[in-house]
């Protein structure tokens, strides 16, 4: 898998490619497949649960159940693109507060003594 490119570490992208080879394994499970320590397979599990690619178990109390990677993927770029439009908006308004600084720029300049 190569989801670091959207974002995901290459710890919580190994973790989550042990949950999805083996779906019931519990944290020393994945220490074992993943040869990480638990704080790094709990800090992975958090990072996953963050971005949407493991959700709570409704069957075991405490326990997650992964997302499928079409769901997770589509998830995390439609956060990015609405992160975006938010950047692009913040951008233009940055723009527009600053054009009257920048037309005043140009009128002094040109009455330099």
């Amino acid at each position: 898998m190569v989801l670091g490119v959207l974002g995901l570490d290459p710890v919580a992208e190994a973790v989550y490619a042990a949950l999805l080879q083996h779906p019931k394994s519990d944290l020393s499970g994945l220490q074992a497949v993943t040869q990480l320590t638990e704080a790094e397979v709990r800090a992975a599990l958090d990072d996953l649960a963050d971005r949407a690619f493991v959700r709570p178990s409704r069957d075991i109390p405490g326990g997650l159940r992964i997302v499928s990677p079409q769901i997770a993927l589509d998830l995390m770029v439609r956060r990015q693109e609405e992160d975006l439009a938010r950047r692009a908006q913040e951008l233009a308004a940055s723009k527009a507060a600053a054009a009257p600084l920048r037309a005043l720029g140009a009128t002094t300049s040109g009455r330099r003594s």
